[in-house]
């Protein structure tokens, strides 16, 4: 979506997202965090991180900001691997995860007219009813895409940053230490971990020299940003995870007026999330070798089929 459109529709979800509305949600972002490392220590080893931590607490994180059931999430997550897949379904499966969806939010809109609450979906409603800034559909879709790009992008993200501290267990045990560090840990994580691979191409709508090329106006660019965050004539060692490196780029979480409107979200669930994972387990550890973990090719945020891990 681009101006004026954008700047409208955004400017009036940012409001749920701003840095002092996360600050607000970081206690009941630990009581899902205790709560589900509960459940994982109860159950039988080995267990699998993203169904026993890394699916449920973003999930229902964004459940409550939005307002949706968190009984329903095996309806987000089937729909999510449908519309983020690459070619593992049809075109008409994707189509009706869509259809599926939007009449969900649909009969969701309609409830929460009837009988708001102080949730999100809640507030647009009202929005999109008294002042007339908002379309219906646009509330709608909105919801839908926060409900995907809220939790499905974390799943990946917590699974290989729980990795890349298992292999790195003298930054794990720094972090242990000096607890302060994990804000930084995790934007080195971020930038190490971002999730998937480029599937949104931008088109250039004027030329654009770029080094030795000119890139004409009418074509269209994919950006890679797991390059862009490794980019070694900026970081020195940028494979390397080091929790005490010095902010760089980072581009996994976007640019511009598109830079990802749950950034602070993400790091929230990131930094309290993973630094209770690890101080809970700190024996933690994959239940098979790490090269046996199956990547999830054809899926756009990638992320592993199954991560079993013990303790």
């Amino acid at each position: 979506m681009d101006p004026p459109r954008h700047t409208r529709v955004r400017g009036l979800a940012n409001q749920a997202f701003s840095a002092r509305r996360v600050e607000l949600l970081r206690p009941r972002i630990a009581e899902i965090t205790a709560e589900l490392l509960d459940d994982m220590a109860a159950a039988a080893r080995p267990v699998d991180l993203n169904v026993a931590f890394g699916r449920p607490l973003p999930l229902r994180v964004i459940c409550e900001m939005l307002g949706v059931p968190f009984a329903d999430q095996q309806k987000f997550v089937d729909w999510t691997e449908r519309i983020m897949s690459l070619g593992e379904f049809t075109g008409e499966e994707i189509a009706t995860a869509f259809a599926e969806m939007k009449a969900y939010f649909k009969e969701l809109v309609a409830a929460k007219r009837a009988d708001p609450g102080d949730d999100l979906l809640s507030v647009l409603t009202s929005v999109a009813d008294g002042e007339g800034t908002l379309t219906e559909s646009e509330v709608m879709h909105l919801g839908t895409a926060i409900l995907v790009a809220g939790h499905d992008t974390s799943v990946t993200v917590i699974a290989s940053a729980a990795l890349t501290l298992m292999r790195n267990p003298d930054q794990a045990e720094l972090l242990r230490r000096e607890p302060a560090r994990w804000p930084a840990a995790v934007e080195e994580l971020i930038r190490l971990d971002n999730p998937g691979v480029v599937i949104n191409p931008r088109i250039a709508t004027c030329d654009i020299p770029l080094g030795d090329v000119v890139i004409p106006k009418g074509a269209a660019v994919l950006a890679h940003v797991g390059p862009a965050s490794r980019d070694e004539t900026v970081l020195d060692a940028p494979d390397s995870f080091d929790v005490t490196r010095g902010a760089g780029p980072l581009f996994s979480l976007g640019h511009g007026p598109h830079f990802c409107i749950g950034a602070s979200l993400a790091k929230a669930e990131l930094e309290i999330g993973l630094r209770a994972l690890f101080e809970r387990f700190p024996g933690l550890r994959p239940a098979v070798e790490p090269d046996r973990l199956q990547w999830r090719d054809r899926a756009a945020l990638g992320g592993f089929k199954q991560f079993p891990v013990t303790w």
